[in-house]
């Protein structure tokens, strides 16, 4: 029975580091048949260190996402584990349409954490990914918990990953990347001149399709 389950999820999570066979068993509960034993797991899964139970929460998201508080219960599990999550979802890219309730609260807390190796690591991620809507989402959820300026201190790939970003083909995905450009300081006045001028002329040049052009307006707007 439901009840029965979840009374044993809230038993076995505080030993979960202490039995390899009794993490197994709870891992495998991910498809379970109740919504109400799934968000159970989500909480216990909060109790376990181990890199198996933020694929198991990703697990969760993707395949049920929808179930009522679900996707609470694993933000309030996660603890510091927000970067190691964001990576297990997005190597799901194909799933990306049942992300969109996750993505950018989950990016949001690596944002205030400001972990630089996690901070890091989630934009080289976000850079690979091939999905622009995932990535705005992203990088839009990195940027939202940032109300002014501040250092970071950011890898060299990670700032060359984001650098890349400001000059991809989607014009939302470059505003994003910009507007975290500036907020993070990560590129030194010479390089912001240079940038500044780049958009000028692209501005000026009547040959650019519509969107490049009004893409490098809306960037100079924001200077």
């Amino acid at each position: 029975k439901p009840g029965v389950r979840r009374h044993a999820l809230r038993l076995a999570e505080k030993k979960l580091g202490d039995s390899e066979h009794l993490l197994k068993s709870v891992l495998s509960m991910v498809d379970d048949k109740s919504a109400m034993v799934r968000l159970q797991l989500a909480l216990s899964l909060g109790e376990s260190t181990d890199t198996r139970a933020a694929d198991a929460l990703a697990d969760l998201l993707v395949r049920h996402g929808s179930d009522t508080w679900l996707t609470d219960a694993v933000l309030s599990s996660l603890g510091g584990r927000a970067g190691q999550m964001l990576v297990a979802l997005l190597g799901k890219e194909k799933e990306s349409s049942k992300l969109r309730g996750i993505i950018e609260p989950l990016c949001g807390t690596i944002a205030t954490r400001r972990n630089p190796g996690e901070f890091s690591r989630a934009i080289i991620q976000i850079s690979k990914l091939s999905n622009t809507e995932l990535q705005h989402r992203c990088l839009a959820g990195l940027r939202k918990p940032i109300k002014s300026a501040l250092r970071i201190s950011l890898t060299t790939a990670a700032k060359e990953s984001l650098k890349r970003l400001t000059a991809t083909g989607d014009v939302e995905v470059q505003l994003a990347a910009l507007s975290l450009v500036r907020v993070l300081k990560i590129e030194s006045e010479a390089e912001r001149m240079k940038r500044i001028n780049v958009a000028i002329k692209k501005v000026e040049n009547h040959r650019l399709p519509v969107n490049q052009r009004v893409s490098a307006v809306r960037g100079l707007g924001e200077e």
